[in-house]
């Protein structure tokens, strides 16, 4: 085959280091803004710290249906805008100072596991595309480090092929810890059993194990087990040691034990009968262009100062466009979610990213960044944003409940049970099917062993 030289035409997305950085601060939680702020103040002369009576009142009075934020940080027209509008925009406290002492210290679960994983991407050497699946599935993971929806399902919403998203998934179950982003516990508990050797005493028991008796493995009766594999007890015993020796729970390893203080990225307030979203930034330095310096540039060609007036500029531009973003994104949550706020749980209405994105014309890249790492402080609570998304489950009369309701629903009816007569899988199925949601017993059990409900068998021996 001979060397030749072909021209071709066509586009991509060149990402410049200004989009970089509003991608960056879009995705950046509370406490990471908080340092990075500062960070830029202490390195940068064109930044000045503004007092907080020169910024002026919060609007306390803005209804939840405001309109989003009018650019995506995607758009590059967007962030190419006229800068001289930016000099002067005041990156500001939406929480009045002296209401703080509502919401400082909301204490959350540990879990780091989504940027140690994050950490690792580099050894995949993902493709453009292959990455953003990666970022896709570690946003979709649950407090044990599992995916927290089918990959089917994430496929759906990600408009991709499920065998596309399924190889990307493979690889980032072998990373540190393995068995992350598994789809349950018997595919985490599979993972990790193929790192050893084919010949280890006891794989293959524990293999068969794990696929075919995974619900008998919380009180293995060893005769029951040896005769249902056709093995001999002290050969099942390897098994189970093997088993034993797993984690389960890949975010429980990189957890510390004690509870870490999340600081809420928006509050929501019931005020004059309407629920009033606000952003919570009260805790980050309130940052704009010192325009003495600016004004003096003007006159001069100090080409370094120009480069770091440039950069603050980008910078107050790139945390405007974050904050309307993410005040937009709470607002529909709110908006969409008001019947949980008000009712609790089993009132949670199925809501999916996609329908986020197509509401306040974004992409749904952008409503995942927006809403990883992000907590909303309510009246009933601090919830990451994250939770007020869940799957649609279809009713007997044609309407719709959430995921998110169903485990409502069934939490409240182990904890309303008669305890000498505990409700098993079934009994639950039927009692949901009474009330016009009808789903498989594997999903009630799904979504029992989520909220950390023992078997029926399990209850009433505790009882």
């Amino acid at each position: 085959m001979r060397p030749s030289l072909t021209l071709r035409l066509g586009q991509h997305l060149a990402l410049t280091p200004q989009l970089q950085q509003a991608l960056r601060l879009l995705a950046m939680p509370a406490l990471e803004l908080e340092l990075e702020l500062r960070n830029a103040l202490d390195q940068n002369p064109m930044l000045e710290l503004v007092d907080a009576d020169q910024t002026g009142e919060p609007d306390h009075d803005a209804p939840t249906d405001a309109p989003a934020a009018d650019a995506d940080p995607h758009d590059d027209a967007a962030v190419d805008a006229d800068w001289d509008a930016a000099d002067a925009v005041t990156v500001g406290s939406s929480a009045a100072s002296g209401e703080r002492d509502d919401y400082e210290g909301s204490a959350a679960a540990p879990l780091d596991l989504r940027s140690h994983l994050i950490d690792q991407l580099d050894e995949c050497r993902f493709s453009a595309d292959d990455l953003e699946l990666a970022l896709a599935l570690l946003d979709s993971l649950d407090e044990n480090g599992w995916l927290a929806a089918p990959v089917a399902e994430l496929a759906v919403e990600l408009a991709v092929e499920p065998g596309e998203l399924e190889a990307v998934r493979h690889r980032l179950q072998h990373l540190d810890p393995l068995g992350a982003c598994s789809t349950g516990l018997a595919d985490c508990l599979l993972v990790q059993l193929a790192r050893f050797e084919p010949a280890t005493p006891g794989l293959a028991i524990a293999r068969r194990l794990v696929g075919e008796h995974l619900a008998a493995l919380a009180q293995p009766r060893l005769p029951t087990l040896a005769r249902a594999l056709g093995v001999a007890e002290d050969e099942l015993a390897l098994g189970l040691h093997l088993i034993r020796n797993l984690h389960p729970r890949p975010a429980a390893l990189l957890a510390t034990g004690e509870a870490e203080f999340v600081v809420p990225d928006a509050v929501v307030r019931r005020r004059e009968g309407r629920w009033v979203v606000e952003l919570n930034l009260a805790n980050l330095p309130q940052l704009r262009v010192d325009e003495r310096y600016a004004a003096a540039l003007s006159r001069g060609s100090d080409a370094p100062l120009r480069a770091q007036l440039t950069e603050a500029r980008w910078l107050v531009r790139s945390l405007t466009m974050r904050n309307q973003t993410l005040l937009g994104v709470a607002r529909a949550l709110v908006e969409r979610q008001v019947a949980f706020l008000e009712r609790g749980p089993e009132a949670m209405r199925p809501l999916l990213a996609r329908e986020l994105a197509l509401q306040l014309e974004l992409h749904e890249s952008t409503i995942s960044r927006v809403t990883a790492g992000k907590w909303l402080l309510t009246p009933r609570g601090s919830f990451p944003f994250r939770h007020f998304f869940s799957t649609q489950l279809e009713r007997e009369d044609g309407g719709d409940v959430s995921s998110t309701a169903v485990r409502a629903m069934i939490e409240r009816l182990v904890g309303d049970e008669d305890q000498r007569r505990p409700l098993s899988d079934n009994d639950l199925t039927k009692a949901l099917a009474e009330r016009g949601i009808r789903v498989a017993r594997r999903t009630v059990t799904k979504y029992r062993e989520a909220l950390a409900i023992p078997a029926s068998y399990e209850r009433r021996a505790i009882q």
